[in-house]
């Protein structure tokens, strides 16, 4: 995984990280906190298909070049389902076109979260 403290900017520029997760952008030394979402798309693939994302890969100069020329994980093939696959989709979207964390939580893969009923912020979640 990848932690830093992020200034005013909301951009930071050293490059930690499980290469599998990392965000393209990750690799320019150039980014913002958009690049978690990108890890959680990765985080659901791999809880989706229970393989690693890039796993075809045998080293990591292979999933830089794969991650960098934007190619996407063999492993993304392997899920069948539409609305999870359009969900991961989303994730792994180019960084400006990637949805906050807000956002992502009233996308039709968590279900319907009715905040009226979740007022004591016991918040539960259909995967």
């Amino acid at each position: 995984g990848l932690a830093a403290i992020v200034g005013k900017n909301h951009s930071a520029h050293s490059v930690l990280g499980t290469p599998e997760f990392m965000a393209p952008e990750l690799y320019e030394e150039n980014y913002t906190e958009m690049v978690d979402i990108y890890s959680f798309g990765m985080l659901v693939l791999e809880m989706v298909t229970l393989e690693i994302p890039y796993s075809e890969c045998d080293n990591v100069a292979k999933i830089y070049k794969k991650v960098s020329s934007g190619l996407r994980p063999q492993s993304l093939n392997k899920v069948k389902d539409a609305e999870v696959k359009a969900f991961i989709e989303k994730c792994l979207a180019q960084p400006r076109a990637r949805p906050s964390a807000q956002e992502l939580l009233k996308d039709p893969f968590f279900g319907v979260l009715d905040d009226d009923e979740n007022d004591d912020d016991n918040y539960s979640v259909n995967l």
